[in-house]
């Protein structure tokens, strides 16, 4: 059920997360089973220093870090109202003109499905370098040794977040492992040369080092004994 104009969140193990666009972003962190079942949007809310909806995150100009590539890597899809219909689409294909074009309901957030891992780090701006961040979802398989399938997503290059589709075809079907996760991470860090010329060799080892630990603790949250040796 959508419910305009409304400050909301709901969760079913069924249909996941409903959350109402004008929700505030810190009731979003602090809500039991977002903490429970999403720690990707707790990081997400609390890189947020201030009061802000949900809808005025998505909807902003800066709108490319924090929640927006959170969303993207869960898979998350916004309810947008039209003249005359309510229409549903991926959140990754929501734009900075929604609120011309229609109107931000609601965001749909599928439950997490089993083996799945997903974080979220931010690296703060400094000198010329401007806030990044890095939300990474990885799907292993059942015994936990292979990746099957990955969303990364990089915020702060523009002012729309982009995946990294290069670094998601070269740890798609890979075992998890150090080499691996060093690949994927350089990888990003070249694939954002060439998406923002202009970012800085320090922004560039900034989301190298931020990938390299997004994906370690993705992992780490389906397979904690990776870490440790087990």
């Amino acid at each position: 059920m959508v419910i305009e104009n409304a400050s909301y969140i709901h969760y079913s193990d069924t249909e996941g997360l409903q959350i109402g666009a004008r929700t505030p972003i810190r009731d979003i962190g602090s809500y039991p089973p977002v903490e429970n079942g999403f720690p990707i949007l707790v990081e997400a809310a609390d890189s947020i220093g201030d009061d802000a909806t949900l809808e005025e995150r998505l909807l902003r100009p800066e709108a490319s870090l924090d929640f927006y590539p959170s969303l993207i890597a869960l898979g998350a899809e916004a309810a947008v109202e039209d003249p005359g219909r309510t229409s549903v689409t991926p959140i990754e294909h929501l734009d900075n003109g929604t609120k011309a074009a229609g109107r931000l309901i609601e965001v749909r957030i599928p439950a997490v499905p089993p083996h799945c891992g997903a974080a979220y780090k931010k690296l703060p701006a400094s000198g010329e370098t401007p806030p990044l961040g890095v939300a990474v979802m990885v799907t292993l398989d059942p015994k936990h040794v292979q990746v099957l399938e990955a969303r990364i997503v990089l915020g702060g290059l523009g002012p729309r977040p982009v995946r990294a589709g290069r670094a998601e075809d070269i740890v798609r079907g890979q075992p998890i492992g150090e080499q691996v996760i060093r690949r994927v991470a350089q990888a990003v860090s070249e694939e954002a040369e060439r998406i923002f010329p202009g970012l800085s060799p320090a922004g560039r080892e900034g989301l190298r080092k931020l990938t390299d630990q997004a994906i370690g603790d993705a992992i780490y949250l389906t397979q904690p004994d990776f870490f440790s040796g087990g």
